[in-house]
């Protein structure tokens, strides 16, 4: 799998990141190309997934 492109939208403490992933034979038929997942960011801890989101949860996130 190759990550074709990856950005982020909103603050660190509740930013949207969209990753696009390179079509490629190794993927199984029917792979979503372009996800969207709520992600946070500590000090602590670093980078944490809370989870999947939308394209309109990316469009609506603060710049």
């Amino acid at each position: 799998m190759t990550i074709r492109s990856l950005a982020v939208r909103g603050p660190l403490g509740n930013a949207v990141v969209r990753v696009e992933l390179a079509p490629s034979p190794a993927l199984p038929p029917g792979t979503k190309l372009v996800r969207y997942y709520h992600m946070r960011y500590s000090q602590t801890s670093g980078w944490t997934n809370r989870g999947s989101a939308t394209a309109m949860d990316w469009h609506l996130a603060a710049f």
